[in-house]
């Protein structure tokens, strides 16, 4: 189990994504409930309470020291990245990108701090 400030940071920063992710997800599910399901906002509900699961998952496992776990986590933010762009912004989109690219420089500049040999 890798313990250091870089590990505990990443972990931070996840575990912030993965409630930002919660919060979107739940008033996705709130105004799909309100203004009646459609095929479209069930997807749209169940791949952002999915997006919430990835991040909270990699937040759990990013201080196992595996090469593989730092892999996905960064594919993850880089998806995340990329799809910030690709709709309207807003506030949310802003603060999901900050916190993805200041996790995604911590995890490259300090890669070896994150994996056990």
């Amino acid at each position: 189990m890798v313990k250091n400030p870089s590990s505990r940071l990443a972990r931070t920063l996840l575990f912030s994504l993965s409630a930002i992710w919660i919060v979107i997800a739940v008033g996705h599910l709130n105004r799909t409930v309100q203004l009646g399901w459609t095929q479209t906002s069930t997807v749209i509900t169940a791949l952002t309470f999915g997006n919430a699961s990835a991040y909270l998952f990699a937040a759990v496992f990013i201080n196992h020291g595996k090469k593989y776990v730092i892999l996905i986590t960064l594919l993850l933010v880089a998806a995340n990245i990329l799809l910030t762009f690709t709709d309207q912004v807003g506030t949310f989109d802003i603060a999901t990108f900050a916190l993805n690219a200041a996790l995604a420089i911590l995890l490259v500049v300090k890669r070896k701090e994150f994996i056990q040999e």
